[in-house]
């Protein structure tokens, strides 16, 4: 039965998505008002940095600066010009036509751009503040620090709720994904800095354990579909429901029943504030908005050039990792934490005590093999729905695996702390 609480929250969330639709819509418009010569300036100033669609970052993993591309510029294509961009946010597809979109070395009509209504694009909401006031060169540097300068301060929590030895196994995953988009590129950053953001609040020591975050995590939602290009928007759930787990497992008496409703809300703000961007794009721009949502969903479902069959997508994100990071994934993941006996009892003990916290690991994986066909196509970055499975592992190898049981655990986990 669910109790008052609960319906409590579930009334305060619908309140606020229709809030919260105006204030994205409000933020968008105001940015999309901002001139566009200095951003193109600020931009054309750096743009070898975004000459080719896909290229090979810092740690030799491809990023994709296609969507680099339309996310610095949205907005900014000449189509629609007497509609509100934050609604229609006209676009140029892909790095070459943004380059000659803004370099104005042909016709416009010419230039492949589209109408690209089905995203809020709030990922533009600080990148056309900074790209106003910085070169591009400048804001991949902000984007570094501030993804960075996040990724500590959790950590700097974890180790205060969990122990050193937690972080250090919690943290060890992202060095095999592919995390060069985050600390490098605006469109994939923004919606990181969410992530960590609520992981962060989460883990913080001042929290009421006593009461779900069922609003926190509707709210983590809600700026998921507001900033999420469609990335990897699941891992915005599943990394704070894994801290949540930490810091509060001791104090749910039902932590099936408690997952299942954090990410019932999670996923109303997802779902509430996309379906909202939805309704405000139809309404502009008329009910033929509907017959694209639909081509776009089926794509992504198992449209195109992609197999239709079970478990294609996870196969396609593994082939992913590539030739290194794919051997040494496999023994760092697969094999070590359970080449001895007591790394296996270790893992028994995991999932027997410890099966909301795999359950939430799982998750990203379900939800890419919903997505099917984008997962396929885009495996250099949706691969990096593993990150949660690969932390379990990394639990098991390094011997942290009761920090995410019901058992119980030593009063100081870390003796320096």
């Amino acid at each position: 039965m669910i109790d008052r609480f609960v319906w409590q929250r579930f009334g305060v969330c619908l309140v606020l998505i229709p809030i919260l639709t105006g204030l994205f819509w409000i933020l968008m418009t105001a940015v999309m008002a901002l001139p566009d010569a200095p951003i193109k300036e600020h931009i054309l100033e750096d743009v070898t940095l975004l000459n080719t669609d896909y290229e090979a970052a810092f740690n030799g993993r491809r990023i994709d600066l296609f969507t680099e591309c339309i996310g610095v510029t949205a907005g900014m294509a000449p189509l629609l010009p007497n509609e509100p961009r934050a609604v229609t946010v006209p676009i140029w597809i892909g790095c070459d036509p943004m380059q000659r979109g803004l370099a104005r070395q042909e016709a416009s009509e010419n230039i492949s751009a589209q109408v690209y209504h089905r995203y809020w694009h709030g990922y533009a909401v600080p990148g056309r503040v900074l790209l106003s006031a910085l070169p591009y060169a400048d804001v991949r540097g902000v984007v570094f620090l501030a993804t960075s300068w996040l990724m500590i301060w959790l950590a700097v929590r974890l180790s205060r709720l969990a122990g050193a030895g937690f972080t250090a196994a919690f943290f060890l995953p992202f060095l095999f994904v592919n995390f060069a988009g985050p600390l490098m590129l605006l469109t994939k950053a923004v919606a990181w800095w969410v992530l960590l953001g609520v992981s962060v609040w989460l883990a913080g020591k001042k929290r009421d354990h006593t009461r779900l975050p069922l609003v926190t995590f509707f709210l983590c939602g809600a700026l998921t579909a507001y900033t999420d290009f469609l990335t990897t928007p699941a891992l915005n759930a599943a990394i704070p429901a894994m801290v949540w787990w930490v810091a509060w497992r001791d104090n749910t008496e039902q932590p099936l029943g408690d997952l299942f409703w954090l990410m019932s809300f999670f996923a109303l703000g997802y779902v509430g504030l996309w379906a909202a961007k939805f309704i405000l794009a139809a309404a502009i721009l008329g009910p033929s908005v509907w017959a694209d949502i639909g081509a776009a969903a089926s794509l992504r479902l198992r449209g195109g050039d992609t197999s239709s069959w079970p478990l294609m997508a996870t196969l396609k994100n593994i082939e992913a990792f590539k030739a290194l990071w794919g051997p040494l994934t496999i023994i760092t993941f697969g094999i070590l934490p359970f080449a001895t006996r007591e790394r296996r009892a270790r893992a028994r003990m995991l999932w027997r005590e410890g099966k909301v916290f795999l359950l939430i690991a799982l998750t990203p994986i379900l939800f890419m093999e919903i997505l099917s066909g984008h997962a396929q196509v885009h495996g250099f970055f949706t691969h990096v729905n593993f990150l949660p499975l690969l932390i379990v592992s990394s639990l098991i190898l390094f011997g942290e695996q009761a920090m995410v049981t019901r058992l119980p655990l030593p009063e100081h986990p870390d003796p320096h702390i």
